[in-house]
């Protein structure tokens, strides 16, 4: 149980038991006859309540200095700005680089008139042996550049053969895309150089096949196509006309038996260097380094023959050529 609040309670004095003692009074001697003594009132305290110190406020730190009028950042818009510009710059720069390398391959690609050119590639009679003529073709062989003129060059021959494609078709009547038309194991182009017919096995040569004529000069004969046609000129001279506008030029000029071709030719033409070799008949042959002009030696003559293209810019009839210099031989 709670104790009860009480006041607690004032302990008396124990009273003594000696006998009762007079107390006596004194006036301190400053107040004894009538001194007057000033009275100090207290002082009373004071009401008025005294305001407590506040502690002082901390100093606010001090903000950054703003930054200097030329380092003031630039708004975003602006960053996106430059960023396009840059990018286009970029492309602009890639566009110009691409169009100059295409028009220095163009410049590389393209072959100023009057230089030769250097892709083209000199239609090469495959040589190969036939039964009856053992002799392989005596094309000169190039390397390098083109014999041919730099606005001449070599016609189309699809199936590689030796023949171009107008040989093929308009003069021996064969399969431009056939290497061997009449499928006897020997090229179109072969049989032609050699003077046989590319197009069947009998009868055997360009003659008796109807598709070669003999053409009889004073002091020697050659064969030509049947399909070309002849004009005799002055003093043994003639012109075999294609029927595509090229003129194969014969001429011929007497020479001492025992004067050789090359001396005859150092001493008389005087025109380049030429290639030496035989013919199909084993006479003498100089060959121009462009395969379009030969001369034969006859022993007491010199024949000329000159392959003039004309108006056209290819050479089509380049093995028919050398089947006509192969051909060639001296009456009997």
């Amino acid at each position: 149980m709670a104790e009860t609040n009480t006041q607690p309670l004032i302990e008396q004095p124990k009273k003594e038991t000696s006998p009762d003692l007079v107390r006596v009074f004194s006036m301190p001697e400053k107040y004894r006859h009538g001194a007057v003594v000033n009275m100090v009132e207290p002082q009373k305290a004071s009401t008025t309540p005294v305001a407590a110190i506040q502690p002082p406020v901390p100093p606010k730190p001090v903000a950054p200095l703003p930054p200097a009028a030329n380092k003031m950042v630039q708004p975003t818009h602006t960053k996106k700005g430059l960023l396009i510009a840059g990018i286009v710059v970029l492309i602009a720069l890639g566009i110009g680089g691409y169009l100059l390398l295409r028009s220095s391959q163009k410049n590389k690609e393209s072959v100023p008139a009057g230089q030769t050119q250097t892709e083209t590639t000199t239609p090469t009679t495959p040589v190969t042996e036939t039964p009856v003529v053992p002799e392989t073709p005596t094309t000169p062989a190039t390397t390098g550049t083109s014999p041919f003129p730099a606005a001449v060059t070599p016609g189309v021959d699809t199936d590689s053969d030796g023949l171009t494609d107008t040989e093929e078709t308009i003069v021996y009547g064969t399969d431009s895309a056939l290497p061997d038309s009449d499928t006897d194991g020997f090229l179109d182009g072969n049989e032609v150089f050699h003077g046989y017919n590319p197009n069947g096995t009998a009868p055997g040569t360009l003659v008796l096949a109807n598709l070669a004529q003999v053409l009889v000069a004073n002091g020697f004969h050659l064969s030509y196509p049947s399909k070309w046609s002849i004009l005799a000129g002055e003093s043994g001279a003639y012109e075999v006309s294609t029927t595509t506008s090229e003129i194969v030029k014969i001429s011929s000029v007497s020479k001492e038996a025992t004067l050789s071709l090359s001396d005859w030719y150092d001493q008389t033409v005087k025109d380049g260097t030429l290639s030496l070799s035989k013919t199909k008949k084993t006479y003498p042959l100089l060959m121009a380094k462009n395969q379009l002009t030969a001369y034969v030696d006859l022993g007491t003559m010199v024949v000329t023959l000159a392959y003039d293209t004309s108006v056209k810019t290819t050479i089509d009839y380049l093995t028919t050529f050398q089947m006509m210099i192969n051909s060639m031989e001296v009456n009997k």
